[in-house]
């Protein structure tokens, strides 16, 4: 992208990839649901280059316009579409080595505009909303640093969006519920970092598969810092979720 000068928009499945990586990165494309300016770069795009993108609905059912993939040019599963065409036994790294062999001459300088992600919550008497959450959030990155998430589906995946661009593991389906607190443990044990789990919590049965497992890792010592989103009707069900999450913060290791 640099050494063709075109800023790089990430998909909603593939959140995360480049925040360590020193791309012209601008944000990433949730059509209607995304902010308006990445949305309309997108889609009056002449020709979008899709770089190993799933096309499914889960990345582009929620357009604005109608995206035309014919368009497109598509390099992923190991073979490239461009309009009618397919070019296949072409490996995607393959693929971005050829480009940068044929493009002479050093990196285009250039600037883009980046997302502007909430910052400095308030202390005030109004409700708790996920935007405040996602704030709170990014003002702990902004004094200790950039934590890895491990998302679980629903409303704590769509508040991360909401977070500076850090890496993200999360389902790209609603095919599961759970995903956050194994994700977590498994990110924090491959990575050594502390990762920040959110889980969704929707019902009994969830808070008990999410918020207990989440307060025994910190019994048991494990360096994870955990998030949880409740519904109300869950919580009136499940008041022990309150005494859980209390649990969570309360006994995080230094």
């Amino acid at each position: 992208s640099r050494r063709l000068g075109l800023p790089v928009v990430t998909s909603f499945m593939g959140r995360g990839l480049l925040s360590e990586q020193d791309a012209p990165l601008i944000g990433t494309y949730m059509g209607v649901a995304g902010f308006p300016e990445v949305t309309q770069l997108v889609e009056n795009s002449d020709s979008l280059f899709l770089l190993g993108e799933i096309i499914c609905d889960t990345n582009f059912a929620v357009s604005e316009t109608k995206i035309d993939m014919r368009k497109t040019i598509q390099a992923l599963n190991g073979q490239v579409n461009i309009g009618y065409h397919t070019y296949a036994k072409l490996p995607l790294a393959a693929v971005v080595n050829r480009m940068l062999e044929r493009v002479d001459g050093p990196d285009k300088t250039f600037q883009v505009t980046p997302q502007v992600f909430p910052a400095n919550l308030a202390e005030d008497a109004q409700s708790i909303t996920p935007t405040d959450i996602a704030t709170a959030v990014n003002d702990l990155m902004a004094r200790h640093g950039k934590m890895p998430i491990a998302s679980d589906m629903g409303d704590c995946l769509f508040t991360a969006m909401e977070i500076k661009h850090t890496a993200l593991v999360a389902p790209g389906y609603y095919a599961t519920m759970g995903f956050g607190v194994p994700a977590g443990l498994g990110l924090q044990a491959a990575t050594g970092e502390r990762p920040l789990t959110a889980a969704a919590t929707v019902g009994t049965q969830s808070c008990c598969c999410s918020t207990t497992p989440a307060g025994k890792c910190c019994a048991l010592f494990n360096p994870s810092r955990a998030s949880t989103t409740w519904t109300t009707g869950a919580l009136l069900k499940w008041p022990q979720a309150w005494a859980a999450t209390a649990y969570v913060w309360e006994h995080e290791p230094n």
